[in-house]
């Protein structure tokens, strides 16, 4: 939900995935994409206070809860994904490539 949004885990989440966008679009392989959403779960669980990493709330009770590492790694998968579309939007869409691209024609 949008008031989790500026919650400390999930700003760690957004700047390891925004780190990780150029090694994970120069990944080779599936397998070499499996290896960097792995090394960000870890990451994220290192700096977790309970060492758990992702966690959601329950709306009923308040409380957290670990959403399992198949979850994880899938909200982290989607999330390189998408990050990953908009770095190479932002690179079509930058002037530099506009203005090559002109030169090349």
């Amino acid at each position: 939900a949008r008031q989790n949004y500026h919650h400390e885990g999930n700003q760690m989440l957004r700047s390891l995935v925004r780190d990780n966008v150029p090694r994970y679009m120069a990944a080779k392989s599936k397998h070499d994409k499996g290896t960097i959403i792995v090394e960000i779960l870890d990451r994220i669980r290192k700096e977790s206070p309970t060492g758990l990493g992702l966690v959601r709330q329950n709306p009923e009770t308040g409380r957290w809860f670990y959403i399992g590492t198949d979850k994880a790694k899938d909200k982290i998968g989607h999330a390189l994904r998408k990050a990953s579309r908009d770095f190479a939007k932002g690179i079509q869409g930058s002037p530099v490539k506009q203005q090559r691209q002109q030169q090349s024609h």
